[in-house]
């Protein structure tokens, strides 16, 4: 409930007004703890509040977010990741000085479950503006923290929001993917958003350690393949995203060499399995046999 209150103010403390911005707390049906009482004590009835009667997941979640938004921008914002002052006055600004875009982001700092800064993301431009080749470097690999992340409602609802059949991970990278195959998108250098990385228990951290998260990059791959090739011309995109492909076994790999410090061959073949699926190759075969060879088994 304490990360609820700090996300709640760092959005309240850039309230412009309820005509101007709406602002509201969607409920997936969580149990740990009261949310709306944290919503009433924080900002009493200037935040609307609903509850799901059953736990739609994530990405069902999201989408709803989609439905309930009546502005015309739409901005996503975990209950655990916070922004920083200046941020939705810098992003309104982009929407406003190019109606073209359908999209704008800004860097994003990586924090603890303290709170504390442990990186930045990628610096993609050094000024404001738009990515002239945001498409080939999005489908090369997600570089987006969602909450850095505003939408035009009106690009959701062309687009279908996010996909449904992502449970883990991926549905946030496709849909950049998407939106960048259509529109241009806006970056911001500063970075005003924060990002909690997987704390132990959480939803990433244990879908790590089973793989899930993995398998649904690779899976998104499998989709953006789809949909680009049937709907939008990419040159070279099959190179694109065999890049992509091997970025998402290389976080496959890393997660079986950290484990193999401490555990035997056995443990780690789900990760082992994960990065062979996700770049299928002779070469891909060599690396894994050179990380285990000379392992003990359990």
């Amino acid at each position: 409930m304490r990360t609820v209150e700090r996300t709640l103010r760092s959005v309240l403390d850039q309230d412009v007004g309820r005509v101007s911005m709406q602002i509201e707390v969607v409920d997936d049906c969580s149990t740990e703890g009261d949310v709306e009482a944290v919503v009433r004590k924080v900002a009493g009835d200037r935040v609307g509040f609903t509850r799901h009667t059953r736990n739609r997941g994530h990405v069902g979640n999201f989408n709803s977010c989609i439905g309930r938004a009546y502005g015309h921008l739409v901005h996503i914002l975990h209950g655990d990741d916070w922004v920083k002052d200046g941020f939705y006055a810098k992003l309104q600004a982009a929407f406003d000085n190019d109606p073209s875009i359908g999209a704008a982001f800004c860097r994003s700092n990586y924090v603890d479950q303290d709170g504390a800064d442990v990186g930045t993301t990628e610096m993609e431009e050094e000024q404001a503006g738009v990515i002239d080749d945001w498409l080939v470097r999005i489908i090369r690999r997600q570089r987006v923290c969602t909450p850095s992340m505003v939408v035009r409602r009106a690009v959701y609802e062309r687009l279908g929001g996010f996909d449904p059949s992502f449970k883990t991970a991926g549905e946030d990278w496709e849909m950049w993917v998407r939106i960048a195959a259509y529109y241009p998108v806006w970056y911001e250098p500063q970075a005003l958003a924060c990002y909690r990385v997987a704390r132990p228990g959480s939803l990433t951290a244990n879908a790590s350690r089973t793989t899930r998260v993995a398998g649904d990059m690779r899976r998104a791959c499998d989709i953006i393949n789809r949909r680009l090739r049937r709907e939008v011309s990419v040159r070279d995109l099959a190179s694109h995203l065999t890049a992509a492909r091997l970025f998402y076994a290389g976080w496959s790999l890393n997660a079986a060499q950290k484990s193999l410090e401490t555990a035997g061959v056995l443990r780690v073949l789900p990760y082992l399995k994960e990065a062979y699926l996700c770049y299928p190759t002779a070469w891909m075969a060599r690396r894994i046999m050179r990380l285990v060879r000379r392992r003990p088994l359990d």
